[in-house]
């Protein structure tokens, strides 16, 4: 498999061996599901990209891989994140497992080689708008301006969230807040107040609600975590 891709495998019940040359190090997350389980979800609609892993037959081993889709390693990264800790872990896993086969496959059955959704000014603008968001995380409404003077349709920019994110913009912001949030309450020693204040929560409670949801505790309790201890 190469770097960065994203692979579709079907494979029979004893698994899979991959032959690699010694002291190769491969790093992966993968998600099962058995092609019963799978039919049931897909309830008859079954896309065209999906019909030679669906066959029946005695030769189950095939395998297909596109290029990794931004979205869907951010999901996979967060897999290993800190908001899995707590009591519920095995719960969150489940999910993060369930959303990122979800997202892995829409991205497989969608993906076109020879498509180009996005121009190459369109790819500029929107780093350059992912950027001016991380620099305004206090202003709600900073990607939506940015847009605008950059001549980039609201709905595009949308588009191109879901797609090369992952995420909707609110989301998006939504997390970049929070992990913003996270470093200045374990690193920086911030009050919680004045973390709100500085990424543009109204009210303190709305903050702590949408960072307890986020990390499974209270930003107080980050807050007055050593520094050496960033996990539970």
């Amino acid at each position: 498999m190469a770097e960065n891709t994203l692979s579709l495998m079907r494979v029979g019940p004893s698994g899979f061996i991959l032959d690699v040359r010694a002291g190769t190090l491969i790093r992966h997350t993968g998600v099962a599901i058995s092609l019963r389980l799978l039919k049931r979800q897909l309830n008859g609609n079954q896309p065209m990209r999906l019909a030679p892993f669906m066959a029946r037959g005695k030769s189950l081993e095939r395998l297909e891989s596109i290029p990794l889709p931004a979205g869907v390693k951010t999901l996979a990264t967060s897999l290993f994140g800190p908001s899995i800790d707590g009591p519920l872990r095995a719960m969150t896993i489940e999910g993060l497992g369930k959303q990122l086969f979800s997202q892995a496959m829409t991205a497989f059955c969608e993906y076109d080689p020879d498509g180009e959704m996005f121009t190459e000014w369109e790819l500029m603008r929107f780093d350059e708008l992912v950027a001016h968001v991380k620099d305004n995380l206090n202003d709600g409404a900073a990607a939506r301006n940015f847009a605008t003077r950059a001549g980039l349709k609201i709905a595009r920019m949308e588009q191109m969230f879901k797609v090369l994110r992952g995420v909707s913009l609110a989301a998006f912001l939504r997390t970049e807040r929070l992990r913003t949030a996270r470093r200045l309450l374990l690193d920086e020693k911030c009050q919680v107040s004045e973390v709100a204040y500085r990424l543009g929560y109204r009210h303190v409670a709305n903050f702590s609600r949408a960072y307890r949801a986020q990390f499974g505790e209270a930003p107080a309790t980050t807050l007055h975590r050593p520094r050496n201890n960033r996990n539970r």
